[in-house]
């Protein structure tokens, strides 16, 4: 049986990762490749209800309840789609993962202060280490860009703003450079990829870093 893998597109808002992500997945599928796509949260039925609380501004949140709904939603799409996925000899594509609550939860959230943030982040790596159940990307893709073209994009789009969305200025600068500071916690882990450039451009490099990592293994 071919090796399963496990690849993550993530970044912050309108970074493009379900575009690269999408284009990914073509180019996989037309090499021969058996694919298939999830997202975090969500990517099982029980996931997917937990995503629609998470994502609706009009439910109250608090930091607690968030951390344990990401992880209850990490645990179902983990054990129920990605490992049997891979074990099947599948690739697997996900848009976001354990690196977003890491940045979210981790830095942004208004309860996480200087003195407490070193159990907020022990609490969230305890929480990730059993949901994810040792499971470990094969490469995984930080989709960087200015806060200036962060803002560009989303006066650009017509999307609809969720609560993550409806962030200000300096909540964007943190999240950027958030991921930017993973990839000295995760230097094995994670690559940084310049996003501002033509979609075409940025695609080509994730594909021939992709394949450089399945060629690796044959």
């Amino acid at each position: 049986m071919k090796k399963g893998y496990y690849f993550i597109l993530e970044g912050t808002e309108y970074c493009g990762k379900d575009a690269q992500c999408e284009l990914l997945e073509k180019a996989l599928l037309k090499l021969g490749n058996d694919v298939v796509v999830t997202r975090e949260p969500g990517g099982t039925p029980e996931a997917e209800k937990i995503r629609d609380i998470l994502k609706n501004p009009n439910l109250k949140h608090n930091f607690l309840a968030d951390i344990c709904l990401f992880e209850a939603a990490r645990s179902y799409v983990v054990s129920d789609f990605i490992l049997p996925a891979i074990a099947q000899g599948k690739i697997v594509l996900s848009k976001r993962s354990h690196y977003s609550t890491d940045i979210y939860q981790g830095y942004l959230d208004e309860f996480v202060t200087d003195e407490n943030r070193a159990e907020v982040l022990y609490l969230i790596s305890t929480f990730n280490r059993i949901a994810l159940a040792g499971l470990k990307p094969s490469g995984a893709y930080i989709l960087d860009l200015t806060v200036e073209e962060v803002f560009r994009r989303r006066a650009s789009t017509d999307r609809s703003a969720d609560r993550f969305d409806d962030k200000d200025r300096s909540i964007h600068e943190k999240l950027i450079e958030g991921y930017r500071r993973l990839k000295l916690i995760y230097p094995n882990e994670i690559e940084i990829i310049n996003s501002e450039r033509p979609r075409e451009i940025v695609h080509q490099e994730i594909l021939q870093k992709v394949l450089k990592i399945i060629e690796r293994d044959k």
